[in-house]
């Protein structure tokens, strides 16, 4: 279990269990990280790729939206964001 002041290891702990197929516990390390720290763009970019893979694409557009907020967010961020928006808008039109 990452310690969630720390970043690294919390983006590492939801990135292992992400891929290794848990979403719904990498999406739990990464609200517990950002409990201790919500200025992370880093941690927010995670939280919407998370989000996209459980198919909340309006939370995924949500946190991604956060993480361009702040300072240094990761330079995949606004991709991530323009596929959250896509895969929100083909979802609602499939429903």
């Amino acid at each position: 279990e990452a310690e969630p002041g720390n970043e690294e290891a919390a983006s590492g702990l939801a990135a292992a269990l992400y891929e290794g197929g848990k979403a719904d516990e990498a999406e739990k390390v990464l609200l517990n990280a950002l409990e201790v720290n919500p200025g992370s763009a880093v941690l927010w970019n995670d939280l919407g790729v998370v989000r996209m893979v459980r198919r909340d694409f309006s939370g995924a557009v949500e946190a991604l939206h956060k993480a361009l907020t702040l300072e240094k967010p990761p330079e995949t961020t606004k991709t991530n964001l323009e596929r959250a928006e896509q895969l929100l808008a083909l979802d609602r039109a499939a429903s």
